[in-house]
């Protein structure tokens, strides 16, 4: 049983991040349609469509239908169907979820330390020290910060949310200079959970 190093952060992001950029690309890249050549039936060029337009007949013996004359038509292919764009707020607040899940990942191994390193486990905690896992959890918390004030200076969410996440990060930090371990991951999950809540309900 071994885990591999700094996994707990590469994780989150592979499982939040990837499928939230290729909700993206699909929503910029429609499919064509079956059977069908993306160049030739998306296409804005029009296509010059020959008509032949003749007169009715009156039924009349003596009138003269003039002769059929062909025109042009001038079509456009069909347009793709538009697809409903992601939130404004939609990527930022993923790539906020998979900052604070890696932070969370961190302090439940630095709180499994001792028995991890008595199973022979590989982690960032017991590879790295307990000061290596903590500097990566004080990143992670500046991170986040910076990125949940950016996202309220941008109008992404309510403005509530850059303290809850501040408050966070200030309390997860201050329980691990103390080694109350457990208490730092209640923390952080009870902070996250209203940060999130907040912007869930003020994302435009």
């Amino acid at each position: 049983r071994r885990k591999f190093i700094l996994a707990e952060v590469l994780w989150p992001l592979v499982v939040l991040i990837g499928p939230m950029w290729l909700i993206s690309l699909q929503g910029h890249q429609p499919a064509p349609p079956l059977g069908g050549d993306p160049a030739v039936a998306f296409s804005t060029q029009p296509t010059i469509i020959p008509v032949t337009l003749a007169a009715p007949a009156t039924g009349d013996p003596g009138d003269s239908t003039p002769p059929a004359s062909e025109t042009e038509v001038e079509a456009k292919h069909p347009e793709p169907a538009p697809r409903v764009p992601l939130p404004p707020g939609a990527e930022p607040a993923t790539l906020l979820g998979a900052l604070f899940l890696s932070a969370y990942i961190t302090l439940c191994l630095l709180r499994d330390e001792v028995p991890d390193r008595m199973l022979g486990l590989r982690t960032i905690a017991t590879r790295r020290g307990r000061a290596g896992a903590t500097t990566l959890v004080v990143a992670l918390m500046v991170a986040a910060v910076t990125l949940t004030s950016w996202g309220a200076a941008h109008a992404e969410w309510h403005w509530l949310a850059p303290p809850l996440v501040a408050f966070t990060a200030m309390g997860v930090l201050l329980l691990l200079a103390q080694r109350m371990d457990d208490h730092a991951v209640t923390a952080l999950w009870l902070g996250h959970a209203a940060a999130a809540l907040v912007i869930v309900t003020t994302t435009a």
